[in-house]
């Protein structure tokens, strides 16, 4: 008996876990869908690679540019991107 009622509040939480999480990632997805220029580590570009790509951002900007690989660059571009803006400093950028 306490086992299902265990079961019941864990799928409740759950359930209301997962409703928070989607409101969240509306109202991220909303307000980057205003922005005209979104600026990200190459790290958390791929972490919201998913509402990055519901934006239609045109232009990337990545910070730190010359510390990661190139393959991790491309890996968090979305098919909007027309203009990439790499930045780090000279000694970064050979």
């Amino acid at each position: 008996m306490v086992r299902e009622e265990f079961v019941a509040q864990f799928q409740q939480y759950s359930d209301a876990h997962q409703a928070l999480q989607l409101l969240k990632s509306e109202g991220k997805r909303r307000i980057l869908q205003q922005a005209r220029v979104i600026g990200a580590t190459t790290s958390g570009a791929t972490r919201m690679k998913d509402l990055l790509e519901s934006s239609g951002a045109e232009v990337v900007l990545v910070e730190e540019a010359g510390e990661v690989l190139d393959a991790h660059i491309v890996t968090s571009l979305t098919s909007h991107v027309q203009h990439l803006i790499l930045v780090g400093d000279h000694k970064q950028l050979r």
